[in-house]
């Protein structure tokens, strides 16, 4: 039981857990759109945070700080940043049957062990995770117009 605990713990904390939810919404004809606009918004919250941002900065070795244009500043957390992408699309898609269950999972991160992090470090990822939700919802309800329109 206490490595069951330990698995769903990590699952939760890094933010692995949307990417499997997403897969699974995406297997089901009823909640496809929904598991699309996530699995679009997390790609996005990677590509970004990931990807781009943590090659634009550079961590001081001695201090642990990032580093941009000689600007010090705290990267945004990757597994608040996942959370809020993931609540964020099942909001504006109306998934009534999954948003409340997402947000006591956003609840447990965002207000759990992350006490490495501080609350910037959150914020950010709150609001980046805001952000790419919001931008794979429009980017999935616009190519279904599309396709709607084209048949």
């Amino acid at each position: 039981m206490n490595g069951f605990i330990h698995f769903v713990l990590f699952l939760i904390d890094y933010g692995v857990i949307w990417i499997p939810l997403a897969c699974a919404m995406t297997a089901i004809p009823e909640t496809r759109k929904t598991g699309m606009m996530m699995l679009v918004g997390l790609g996005l919250d990677v590509l970004f945070c990931d990807g781009i941002l943590k090659h634009l900065a550079v961590q001081d070795l001695h201090t642990g700080a990032w580093l941009w244009m000689g600007i010090r500043f705290r990267l945004p957390s990757g597994s608040a940043a996942a959370a809020f992408t993931a609540l964020t699309a099942l909001c504006f898609s109306r998934e009534s049957r999954f948003w409340k269950a997402a947000l006591a999972i956003v609840c447990i991160i965002v207000f759990s062990g992350n006490h490495a992090l501080s609350p910037t470090d959150i914020e950010g990822g709150m609001a980046i995770g805001t952000v790419f939700g919001y931008v794979g919802y429009k980017i999935v309800e616009v190519t279904e117009r599309y396709k709607e329109k084209k048949k």
